[in-house]
């Protein structure tokens, strides 16, 4: 989903006559670190006993690389919907919870090492996967709220840089 999300901020800034692009020109801090929180939750996928302790740590240093970039456009609603998932997976033993019917909605059936399916809602999957989003290109998810905010932080990454363009347009004409 977030790959989906990624596709439509950048055309929706190239649409605006933007250069989706100047997000490279930010100054990241500790950006060589953000490759290994994916492969920690790959390892999970393939050492499935390790995947909830790869999980939570996966999560706890994707925070920290967010929290060291708070000063980039969209990252703290990526850091607060990160920090929401890291607890709807620490309090399931290490898994994102994901409502068994409401996957099954939309023909999911299984999941794999970093999700567990849960039958009841109770307090410990509020902030799990727990409701739908269908694309019109047919894609479809079962996402968290932390989800949400993790898309619109993404957005907002993206189209930060029209309004970059606009200052430094601003600038060049005085």
């Amino acid at each position: 989903m977030f790959l989906d999300i990624m596709a439509l901020s950048i055309l929706l800034t190239l649409l605006l006559k933007g250069n989706p692009m100047k997000v490279l020109t930010y100054r990241y801090r500790c950006i060589f670190l953000f490759p290994i929180p994916l492969i920690l939750q790959l390892l999970g996928v393939w050492w499935p006993q390790a995947s909830p302790v790869l999980n939570i740590g996966a999560y706890v240093l994707l925070l920290v690389v967010l929290l060291l970039n708070f000063h980039i456009p969209g990252i703290l609603y990526v850091f607060t919907g990160t920090l929401m998932n890291t607890i709807a997976v620490s309090l399931n033993g290490g898994k994102m919870p994901v409502l068994r019917w409401m996957a099954s909605q939309i023909g999911i059936h299984s999941v794999d090492a970093k999700h567990v399916f849960v039958d009841t809602v109770n307090w410990r999957i509020l902030l799990g996967d727990v409701t739908t989003v269908v694309f019109p290109w047919g894609r479809s998810f079962v996402i968290s709220v932390g989800d949400v905010l993790i898309t619109l932080g993404i957005a907002i990454f993206f189209l930060s840089v029209l309004k970059a363009e606009e200052v430094q347009h601003e600038r060049a004409i005085q």
